[in-house]
């Protein structure tokens, strides 16, 4: 008698596919867990390296200013674009140096992960790194990229915008060439 409850019991598929699921289930939510912690944690890789050149780029602009006002500067530079990125609740820290005519830097965050908790994954380690050369001269190259789709034909405030780009341009290089008479 057991031996042929036995092979009725190995014999019926009903129910298979509920136990697939709920077999499936748990490792499928960690994969979509996974998923949505990676694009929060490359969102924020972005943005922090984004906020630290800038905050580089702000130490080496302040080249009139001390070494410590400058960096002062580079780190509210940081901060602020920090701030307009949406992380900046996180624990996040920035370092500057200036060596000679070279800004380095390095920051790092601690991303909370969203539903990779469940995994036990409470935190994401992120770190980025800028150097920037000072030019040693206040000369600088410009290029500008001017669009000339199709798009360019169409009008604002009753003028083709690729008249307006190319009057925008003629005024640039007009203030440029004014701000920096000897060049």
């Amino acid at each position: 008698h057991m031996n042929h409850f036995v092979r009725r019991f190995l014999s019926n598929h009903k129910g298979t596919t509920a136990i697939t699921f709920a077999l499936t289930a748990v490792p499928m939510m960690l994969a979509f867990g996974a998923a949505v912690d990676y694009l929060r944690y490359a969102s924020a890789k972005t943005e922090l390296q984004a906020a630290l050149d800038s905050g580089a780029l702000a130490v080496a602009a302040a080249q009139t200013l001390s070494a410590d006002q400058s960096i002062a500067a580079g780190k509210e530079s940081f901060a602020r674009n920090m701030q307009a990125s949406g992380f900046c609740g996180e624990d996040i820290e920035a370092e500057y140096n200036v060596a000679g005519t070279t800004v380095s830097a390095t920051a790092t965050m601690k991303l909370p992960s969203a539903l990779m908790q469940i995994a036990g994954i409470d935190v994401m380690g992120i770190d980025a790194e800028t150097e920037i050369s000072m030019p040693e001269t206040k000369k600088a190259e410009i290029a500008l990229v001017l669009d000339y789709a199709g798009s360019m034909d169409d009008k604002v405030a009753g003028q083709k915008k690729y008249i307006s780009m190319k009057n925008a341009a003629k005024k640039l290089v007009t203030d440029l060439a004014a701000a920096n008479p000897s060049n």
